[in-house]
């Protein structure tokens, strides 16, 4: 489906052209492969990475 890729355009050509915003960002998961890739493809740079940043079981 594209609706992920239509509405996150959407979204950020707004920020950008109707409220003036000079910067968008977000986060993912890194097993999220699927949302990376369609943030790159949206124009998204990984700025950087969040080593062990999330709890699963308790560790």
């Amino acid at each position: 489906m594209v609706y992920g890729t239509e509405v996150t355009r959407f979204m950020t050509d707004y920020a950008f052209q109707s409220l003036n915003v000079h910067r968008v960002s977000l986060g993912v998961f890194g097993e999220n492969e699927r949302a990376a890739g369609l943030y790159r493809k949206i124009g998204f740079v990984e700025e950087a990475r969040r080593r062990k940043a999330r709890w699963t079981n308790g560790k």
